[in-house]
């Protein structure tokens, strides 16, 4: 199942785009569960961190698709933006914002079939690279370059990402077990770090990249002195 966004001011546009996405759906196999949204405000309401895609008009009233997109991004995001629009000068722009796919009013359904399938393949390669975990009452698709560390914080998992803290229903243990292979340690009991966002070992503190420290476990020193050789491909 794939979660889909169409974010369009014209009812009608919004039902056509739904229907090809059925009719994709019928011809190829695939299953989407859609939201649809008016308006850009409505679109970042109900962007959660389960979307896998999402259909975005720039010619809207109000804050524009292009600057949705914007927004999107700054969240750090990674949600696939398809535009489908009139507005072919934006197409550069399109492009700054990291958008998958430009698709020019009136839409017709070869071309959508065509933008679909590129955009299926590109997608099911990034669900077989990320990693499933609860975050509330949602499941959340992790890429796990992107997050710097883990630490257990009043019974739960807190994430630190790049740009922002999760909180994840979980144990630091089956945390470590769902990153097994990513380039993932355990420095610590209540820790699990990214060797790649390692900058420095200083005794028992471990700075990462984001000049944040975080402790490590005196027994497990040389484990992770081996293990960063092993992931950065040096001797340390």
């Amino acid at each position: 199942m794939w979660n889909a966004i169409i974010c369009d001011d014209e009812p009608e546009m919004r039902l056509h785009i739904q229907g090809m996405l059925q009719r994709f759906s019928g011809e190829y196999g695939e299953a989407f569960n859609v939201t649809q949204c008016d308006c850009a405000n409505a679109l970042l309401c109900q962007l959660r961190p389960n979307t896998d895609l999402v259909f975005l008009d720039i010619g809207m009233e109000g804050m524009n698709g292009m600057e949705a997109a914007q927004i999107i991004r700054q969240r750090n995001c990674d949600v696939c933006l398809i535009f489908v629009t009139s507005m072919v000068q934006y197409a550069f722009e399109g492009y700054q914002v990291h958008a998958y796919g430009f698709l020019k009013k009136p839409l017709k359904y070869a071309q959508f079939r065509l933008q679909m399938s590129d955009t299926m393949r590109m997608l099911r390669e990034r669900r077989s690279q990320r990693v499933t975990l609860k975050i509330g009452h949602e499941n959340y698709m992790l890429f796990p370059e992107m997050l710097v560390y883990a630490e257990v914080r009043n019974h739960n998992v807190e994430l630190h990402l790049k740009k922002e803290n999760l909180t994840c229903y979980t144990s630091i243990a089956e945390l470590e077990e769902s990153l097994s292979g990513f380039g993932f340690f355990r420095c610590h009991k209540s820790y699990l770090v990214n060797l790649r966002r390692i900058r420095k070992v200083s005794g028992y503190d471990i700075l990462l990249d984001n000049g944040e420290t975080i402790p490590l476990s005196k027994r497990r020193r040389k484990e992770l002195m081996d293990e960063l050789a092993r992931c950065l491909g040096g001797d340390l």
